[in-house]
């Protein structure tokens, strides 16, 4: 029934929220029984049951709170598309003074996006713009990558044996310069690192990235560093299969990560410039001296960047905001 419900009716009262959103709460409010009995119908409560503990039973946040969510969704997507007309829209302050002054004032949606964002103290924080996809026909860009791995199972392999593979491998590509990148994402903490033979480049990313976007940011710092160098043979080290495979098969999809496609675009002009990269899966947490060291540096990282988060992890990251912020609300109540 929720399913139903979902589709039929909830996704007809959220289109378009970013445009009627802006009324006074008392017509908003209008929408609320609808959105009541339906939930009512679909878990079979009684008509005198709390409306926030119907919301809780249901896990079907309030209307007021997917609105401001879906409203900083559709904010972040203008600031990840350059092509928007508002893309380089800026807030003037007379109309937050206005708004201050004048309560029954009602705010245009960048008005209501600002505090939005000031509430999620996320005033400061940007999106990645999405790159385009400029790669003709027939330049479209091959990734390949060594994994010379993809025949043991890790449970059931001891890492000496990993280890002996590796040492194999470099002997070898011996005449490569070998750099070694990782990522790392805990509760509170993203963070990536790059390792060159004689430095080591340590870098914070804001705690809405995913671990996926630390690993993709490592490589295209890596690459971003060998355009620099006087040498053209180098091979790249990293224990995220995924972003490889991204790297792999980022034609076969519509949409793809800025940072993937920075990678495609930097990996495409080193080509160019006879640079000779080589990509490289290795297993982690098997010994392998480089990987370890990369993946030290990138937990113990605390210089921040000023970089920018992908539209993706943001509206992750303002989900869970949002969501922690039900929870809060729940707990405050005193017969839940």
């Amino acid at each position: 029934m929720l399913k139903i419900y979902r589709a039929t009716v909830l996704s007809k009262l959220e289109y378009g929220c970013t445009i009627y959103g802006s009324p006074r709460k008392s017509v908003l409010q209008k929408l609320d029984p609808v959105h009541h009995i339906a939930l009512r119908l679909c878990s079979g409560a009684f008509r005198t049951s709390p409306v926030k503990s119907l919301y809780v039973d249901c896990y079907e946040p309030a209307l007021e709170l997917k609105r401001q969510m879906l409203s900083l969704h559709y904010y972040f997507r203008i600031q990840s598309n350059t092509n928007h007309p508002f893309h380089d829209f800026k807030l003037r302050p007379f109309l937050l003074r206005l708004q201050d002054a004048r309560k029954s004032f009602i705010p245009v949606f960048f008005t209501r996006v600002h505090d939005i964002l000031s509430d999620f103290n996320l005033l400061y924080l940007h999106v990645t713009p999405q790159p385009k996809t400029t790669f003709p026909p027939w330049g479209i860009p091959v990734v390949q990558f060594l994994n010379p791995f993809q025949t043991f199972i890790k449970s059931d392999t001891a890492d000496i044996i990993y280890q002996q593979i590796f040492i194999e491998h470099r002997q070898e590509y011996d005449d490569f310069i070998a750099i070694y990148t990782d990522g790392s994402k805990s509760a509170d903490h993203v963070s990536f690192a790059v390792v060159f033979p004689n430095t080591t480049f340590s870098v914070k990313l804001h705690s809405s990235c995913s671990v996926f976007t630390a690993e993709t940011a490592a490589v295209l710092l890596a690459l971003e560093k060998i355009s620099d160098c006087l040498d053209r043979k180098f091979i790249i080290y990293t224990d995220s299969l995924s972003v490889l495979e991204s790297l792999k098969s980022f034609y076969m999809h519509s949409h793809h990560h800025p940072l993937v496609l920075n990678v495609l675009h930097l990996l495409n002009k080193l080509a160019s410039r006879d640079f000779n990269i080589l990509l490289f899966w290795v297993p982690s947490h098997v010994g392998i001296v480089g990987n370890e060291k990369a993946d030290k540096a990138a937990k113990l990282a605390t210089a921040p960047t000023n970089s920018s988060t992908p539209l993706t992890d943001f509206k992750k990251y303002t989900k869970l905001l949002f969501y922690t912020k039900w929870q809060r609300q729940w707990d405050t109540e005193t017969d839940n």
